[in-house]
């Protein structure tokens, strides 16, 4: 496992980005917006990221185009985002990054989706994103899916039924904070505060110990959104690193008996 993160959750400046990924000690960065706000992956100086990569040994763990972000009814902005995922594979093999980190729409599928164990799943959600892991197969990409508290699946159950319901090809899982830690509590308003990483009922230790069961040796993609971030991105960076040499360091679970048994 290794600890990177989400560089413009505390500044998009990338100087700046790096020399926090190398003073925090992480490995490397996932890359969203880099420069002004308008210069969004993959507008954004691909030499100068490339350059900045190499020259700090850092990985570029993944990239985020925004992708699949608005609202499903507005189709003609996610077909537009599909049209051109094209200029997203050729930065993503340039600077050397295997995934693409995309959306699960953003609005709530009337109430379905929130609810219920059963809810069903809008095929042209399956259909969107099912398009999206053909175009990035040739590339060699893994297509990463995260779920968000204000999006149409806030839950990693809710997110597993649209993920199962589509094409498989190579696509992963980003859900319930498991590939991007996004802590947080909900408020007796129903609106979401974000706290500390290592903070809340999640148990961080818990879920990484059950990723190493698995052979999960991807990224750790940490989200700063508590101020001030520089310092929370610190702390945060510190917890995460210690936390995964804890779990590489705890000795592994017997087999069953039945596995043990010739």
């Amino acid at each position: 496992m290794l600890p990177v993160w989400l560089t413009d959750t505390v500044t998009p400046d990338l100087g700046r980005a790096m020399h926090y990924t190398l003073l925090w000690g992480l490995q490397g960065m996932e890359l969203r917006t880099v420069g002004s706000a308008a210069e969004r992956v993959p507008r954004v100086n691909q030499r100068q990221v490339a350059e900045g990569l190499e020259a700090n040994d850092l990985l570029p763990a993944a990239v985020s185009p925004g992708l699949f972000e608005g609202p499903l009814s507005a189709r003609a902005q996610w077909m537009n985002g599909l049209a051109t995922f094209g200029e997203t594979a050729r930065f993503a093999e340039r600077i050397g990054c295997p995934r693409v980190v995309v959306s699960a729409f953003g609005e709530a599928l009337g109430e379905q989706e929130k609810e219920g164990e059963g809810a069903g799943v809008a095929e042209e959600a399956v259909e969107a994103l099912s398009r999206a892991v053909r175009q990035a197969a040739p590339a060699g990409l893994t297509l990463a899916v995260r779920n968000e508290t204000d999006g149409r699946h806030a839950t990693g159950r809710s997110l597993a039924r649209l993920l199962d319901a589509v094409e498989r090809v190579t696509l992963v899982r980003c859900s319930d904070g498991v590939a991007s830690h996004e802590p947080g509590t909900w408020q007796a308003d129903g609106t979401w505060e974000n706290i500390s990483f290592g903070e809340g009922e999640v148990g961080w230790e818990e879920q990484l110990r059950l990723l190493s069961e698995i052979g999960f040796q991807g990224p750790l993609s940490l989200e700063i959104n508590v101020e001030p971030r520089p310092k929370e991105g610190l702390r945060a960076a510190t917890r995460l690193i210690r936390l995964i040499r804890m779990t590489r360091a705890a000795p592994r679970a017997a087999p069953a008996e039945a596995e043990r048994t010739e």
